[in-house]
């Protein structure tokens, strides 16, 4: 957290009473800026190609011989799925930077007292300056410039407002497309996959734990979805969407705030209400949206209330009953068992890692929530945030025996044939070598991101990749 070495902010923190170590770290964090700044023109660009694609391809569709084709045909049934879901991620990430920034309000007005110094002391030779002035450094025109510039450009960063700039790019990018296309048609598909994503994060402890989602992962990235398309066909906007829009609060009303990254809280109601207000209007929601305080309030009280401290025992029954399970899944492995023995190291491994999961989920809830909404966890809570923890440490060392080990190296080399096994089918299926290259290309993407974040000494360790060149050179 910025400046957290120095304690917490004082009242007299201005533009000259900023203290001098804040200062040094806002300077030694704007290499760190100016990544961030090209990290999201990088994001608004790879998600302008892709609406781009998505848009034009159904426009295409619209325009072709026969009237009766269906464009981007079977969408609802998700087969675009992919694409959409990295869409959602990409918008995910100035989402995730404007609550980085708007939650270090230290870090902007230390900017912007940065900001207001630099250009002071730029302009101590001009014959308007100050005798006040006098205690500032004084700088030559060339360095002045070039940082009063630098600090120009990473100003939008720590404004809070990349999402509604992005936005407002692909909406502006996207006016001819919309204008060619079958709005009402494409909207229609549009919807079959917000209804499916809606459906499964509701299903916290089915869809979402079986792809091992926290709660952001399951809401954030396919409502900013929802919200670039809801802004793109603003003209064409229908009852349909705000029955929608009505849906998606009824369903997270009990649960407004979830946890993002850190301490920045995501709540669904202040997102819709900022970004479609006219939406938000026509479902009528404006007034029960203006009441999110009080209801984050009664989160956190329900919390406190016993539904916590309840959530860890049964947390508590099940991390138990699943530490008692692993001796004898290890004990299994023997001549003419291993193929049971990984079936049941797989299930185990998948078992305590959705339990952690889910007390990640629970202790980030509570915590996060009382922090941001300031209020104090209750002296009967302690004993369960210590209960949490202690599960999470107990799941870490439950599989660290020396058979567990064996087991989890037989168990990345059966994956990988496996894999072998999905692409010799897949293979055999395909009759234009076009295809072939297109699905070997997808599927060494996929691998990449298997491991994505490793560095290459730790590789071995998270995935036979041996064995996954060796299943693409054989298919």
């Amino acid at each position: 957290v910025f400046g957290e070495d120095l304690g917490p902010e004082t009242a007299d923190e201005d533009n000259l009473h900023t203290p001098s170590k804040l200062l040094v770290e806002l300077a030694e964090l704007m290499p760190v800026l100016h990544r961030l700044r090209h990290l999201l023109q990088r994001v608004e660009a790879v998600a302008e190609h892709l609406v781009r694609q998505i848009v034009g391809s159904h426009a295409a569709g619209c325009s072709g011989a026969s009237k009766e084709a269906d464009p981007l045909r079977g969408l609802t049934r998700q087969p675009l799925r992919p694409v959409l879901d990295v869409l959602g991620e990409l918008l995910e990430v100035p989402v995730a930077v404007d609550g980085l920034v708007l939650e270090g309000a230290r870090l902007r007005k230390v900017f912007a007292s940065y900001k207001w110094i630099v250009g002071k002391a730029s302009n101590t030779n001009s014959p308007a300056a100050s005798a006040s002035l006098a205690q500032l450094p004084e700088l030559s025109s060339e360095p002045s410039a070039a940082l009063v510039e630098e600090l120009m450009q990473v100003e939008p960063v720590l404004s809070g407002d990349t999402f509604q700039h992005c936005l407002v790019r692909l909406t502006e990018s996207l006016q001819a497309l919309n204008a060619e296309a079958s709005v009402t048609a494409f909207k229609e598909h549009l919807m079959g996959y917000f209804r499916v994503r809606l459906e499964e994060s509701e299903a916290v402890g089915t869809a979402a734990c079986a792809q091992l989602w926290l709660p952001s992962e399951c809401l954030v990235s396919w409502v900013c979805s929802f919200v670039l398309f809801a802004r793109v066909f603003r003209q064409q906007s229908s009852r349909t969407d705000a029955r929608f829009l009505a849906e998606v609060w009824k369903m997270h009303k009990e649960s407004p705030s979830v946890v993002l990254y850190g301490r920045v809280v995501w709540c669904i109601g202040d997102f819709l209400q900022s970004y479609v207000p006219e939406l938000v209007a026509e479902a009528s929601l404006k007034r029960e949206l203006e009441d999110l305080e009080n209801l984050r309030m009664k989160q956190a009280a329900k919390l406190d209330e016993g539904s916590f401290t309840q959530e860890m025992q049964k947390c508590r029954v099940a991390v138990v009953a699943w530490l008692a399970g692993l001796p004898s899944v290890a004990k299994q492995l023997g001549p003419g068992c291993v193929s049971q023995a990984l079936r049941d190291a797989h299930a185990a491994l998948l078992q305590g890692l959705t339990l952690a999961l889910r007390v990640r989920v629970a202790l980030e809830e509570y915590l996060v929530l009382h922090v941001h909404e300031g209020v104090p966890v209750p002296r009967a809570c302690l004993a369960s945030v210590s209960l949490g923890f202690q599960l999470l440490k107990s799941i870490e060392a439950g599989p660290a025996t020396a058979a567990w080990a064996e087991l989890t190296t037989l168990l990345q080399r059966n994956l990988a044939l496996k894999l072998q096994q999905e692409l010799q089918e897949s293979m055999a299926k395909l009759r234009r070598s076009q295809a072939a290259e297109e699905a070997l290309r997808l599927t060494i993407s996929a691998l990449h991101r298997i491991v994505g974040g490793c560095s290459r000494e730790h590789l071995d360790a998270y995935f036979d990749i041996g064995a996954c060149a060796l299943a693409l050179c054989c298919a």
